[in-house]
C-alpha cells in the first residue's frame, strides 16, 4: 500500500512539472515543422567506409567491404522485426534489378534471428548480397540509430549520403543519381 502511494504521488509531481515542460518545448512548433522532424533523417557525408568483415549470412561466406572497393554501393541495415525495413525491401530488390552491374547492393541484417531473416528473402525474392551484424556492432559504430538506415558509398570507399528511414524505388533511384551518379 505504501508503495502504491508513493509511485502515485511521484506520477503525480512528474506531471505536474514534466506536463508544462513538454508544452512549452513544441509551444512554437507547427504541425509542419513536428512532421519534418518526424520524416526520414538523412543528409551528405564524408566518412570512410570501415574495412571490415561481416559474418556470413546464414550459410554464407563472409562479407569482407573492402572487396567492394572501386565500385558504387548501396548498403541497407534491416532485420525482420523492423516493420519499415519489411515495406521497403521489396523496392530495394527493384533497384537493386534496376541497376545491376552498375551498383552494388549489400543487406546488412542487423541483430535478428538468422532462420527468420533467411525464410523472410527467400519469400519475398531477394538476390542482392547479404551479410549480418548480429550485435549491431558495425551500425553502432557508424553512429547509426535505427532501422532501416541505408547508406550510399562512392567507388573510393566514402559514405557520401545516409539515410535513416524507409525509402521508396523512386527515392533509391534519385539518391543514387545524385550521389553515386548512377543512372538507372
Amino acid at each position: 500500500m505504501l508503495w502504491t502511494a508513493l509511485a502515485t504521488a511521484v506520477a503525480a509531481v512528474v506531471g505536474a512539472v514534466g506536463a508544462p515542460l513538454l508544452a512549452n518545448r513544441w509551444a512554437d512548433t507547427t504541425t509542419e515543422q513536428l512532421v519534418q522532424q518526424l520524416e526520414p533523417l538523412g543528409g551528405p557525408e564524408r566518412t570512410p567506409l570501415p574495412q571490415v568483415t561481416l559474418a556470413p549470412f546464414a550459410d554464407g561466406q563472409p562479407v569482407d567491404l573492402s572487396a567492394y572497393r572501386g565500385q558504387p554501393l548501396i548498403v541497407n541495415f534491416w532485420a525482420t522485426w523492423c516493420a519499415p525495413c519489411v515495406e521497403e525491401m521489396p523496392a530495394l530488390q527493384r533497384v537493386a534489378s534496376d541497376l545491376d552491374g552498375r551498383v552494388a547492393v549489400l543487406g546488412v541484417n542487423v541483430k535478428d534471428n538468422p532462420e527468420v531473416a533467411t525464410k523472410f528473402l527467400r519469400t519475398l525474392g531477394v538476390s542482392y548480397g547479404q551479410a549480418s551484424d548480429p550485435r549491431g556492432e558495425l551500425l553502432t559504430g557508424l553512429k547509426g540509430f535505427g532501422l532501416p538506415t541505408t547508406l550510399f558509398v562512392d567507388p573510393s570507399g566514402m559514405i557520401v549520403y545516409h539515410q535513416t528511414g524507409a525509402l521508396t524505388a523512386e527515392d533509391f533511384h534519385a539518391l543514387a543519381r545524385t550521389h553515386l551518379n548512377v543512372q538507372a
